[in-house]
């Protein structure tokens, strides 16, 4: 890749994923890759071509909840709930947020309500 991937113009432009896979494609042809790292990378390109898949089931049809755990796999931790700030602009969360149709900044504003009503219900007096 030329220039380093952002990816706020990618998610509203609705080309995540695809920029995202050749993101993963450009580390896999580095020959200096570590092994351990070639394995992560081919794993997460695996699973984001799946996600491109699960995202034009879920646009025609929708998804199971089986599928939406599969689109999950995707994040870094295996689930958008642990992900890190949408500010960040991870890839990865970005391309999950977009195949399940989801705003990722409104995702991130919704799990600060819920920790913030979680800490005011178990911590302030």
């Amino acid at each position: 890749m030329s220039r380093e991937m952002t990816v706020a113009e990618p998610f509203k432009a609705g080309v995540l994923i695809d920029e995202t896979i050749r993101h993963v494609q450009d580390h896999l042809k580095n020959p200096k890759l570590p092994e351990p790292a070639r394995k992560d990378f081919r794993k997460k390109l695996e699973n984001l071509k799946k996600l491109k898949e699960l995202k034009g089931k879920r646009v025609s049809s929708g998804l199971t909840w089986r599928e939406v755990q599969r689109v999950m796999k995707v994040a870094c931790w295996g689930s958008i709930a642990y992900c890190c700030s949408a500010k960040k602009e991870c890839p990865y969360f970005f391309s999950v947020c977009d195949c399940l149709g989801l705003d990722p900044y409104h995702v991130e504003k919704f799990k600060e309500d819920v920790v913030e009503r979680y800490l005011r219900e178990k911590v302030v007096i």
